[in-house]
């Protein structure tokens, strides 16, 4: 049985983020503060015939418009790992996978 040459992964997380940093509310830090919101998290994942695996793209849209888009955005590592699990249930092995 051959698998799709793409795929598509969405999930919504809540988050509540420290700003600047971990740590300044407690520190005393001036202007620090707890940030709340839903982020949007989307991995399109299409198969690379050269490379002989999957490759994912992924996109993020913070719905608390607390952040820019740029860089990893909140909650980052809990999507990654959900992505894994969903890769892994649809049969693609870590080593047929890559992160663009």
């Amino acid at each position: 049985m051959s698998r799709p040459d793409s795929y598509e992964f969405e999930k919504m997380y809540e988050y509540k983020d420290e700003y600047p940093y971990e740590g300044a509310v407690d520190e005393g830090i001036e202007d620090a503060e707890f940030l709340y919101g839903e982020v949007s998290w989307t991995a399109e994942i299409v198969w690379n015939e050269s490379a002989k695996q999957y490759e994912a793209e992924l996109f993020w849209t913070d719905h608390g418009r607390n952040f820019n888009y740029a860089g990893e955005g909140p909650m980052r590592e809990q999507f990654l790992d959900d992505l894994y699990i969903f890769t892994s249930s649809q049969g693609i092995g870590y080593e047929e996978f890559e992160l663009k």
